[in-house]
């Protein structure tokens, strides 16, 4: 996910009348991230997508999964992520401070979710004894779930929206939460660059 390039230019003066240029040169990928494969670490996802959140739909469904869970976890909150199959309807539970339950569903698809995902999620945590839910989207909801959601605010099984443009802002505190609590900062050293990178090729040319 990234590129470089490296020019040396000498010049060597032989003569009066005669003059040397060298130009030493190199250049190369660091990486080519590929946000589809789920085994790409999770900090590189992140740190990808905070930068390329357009991207979002294009990484493996589970390594969102588990992006959301390292936001949650970032901002204060104990995560356990479930299994990918059979997690009936809950992808992350979290708990809190005051040890209270959050069951999390995520869906990195591009449709709006819909009042009968909703239904369906308040159902996955009622089976689950779980009494709060939060519904994280990569798009956004249709206006009779953001309903439906605001209903249930009063009732004993609260559900939380969270769309793409929320879950953003989120994972931009994340990353500065993240960056803070950092010890060592990252420096690069100079010294300990082999000047061996300075090859590829040359170009001598001879002017008046």
């Amino acid at each position: 996910c990234g590129w470089w390039r490296m020019i040396k230019h000498i010049r060597i003066c032989a003569k009066e009348w005669q003059i040397w240029e060298f130009y030493f040169g190199c250049a190369g990928s660091l990486k080519n991230f590929d946000q589809s494969d789920i085994g790409m670490p999770l900090m590189e996802t992140r740190d990808f997508i905070a930068r390329n959140y357009v991207k979002r739909y294009t990484i493996n469904p589970r390594l969102f999964e588990n992006l959301v869970a390292s936001v949650f976890k970032s901002l204060g909150y104990n995560t356990v992520v479930t299994g990918y199959t059979h997690d009936g309807g809950i992808d992350i539970v979290l708990t809190n401070s005051n040890n209270n339950t959050i069951g999390v569903q995520v869906t990195r698809s591009k449709r709006l979710v819909t009042v009968k995902q909703i239904r369906e999620f308040v159902g996955s945590l009622s089976i689950a004894g779980i009494p709060k839910g939060v519904y994280v989207t990569a798009s956004s909801f249709t206006s009779s779930a953001v309903k439906i959601s605001g209903k249930l605010a009063f009732t004993t099984a609260p559900i939380r929206l969270i769309n793409a443009s929320t879950f953003y802002d989120a994972l931009k505190i994340a990353q500065v939460n993240d960056k803070n609590h950092q010890l060592l900062p990252f420096n690069i050293d100079n010294y300990r660059i082999p000047h061996i990178n300075f090859y590829g090729w040359e170009n001598p040319m001879n002017s008046l």
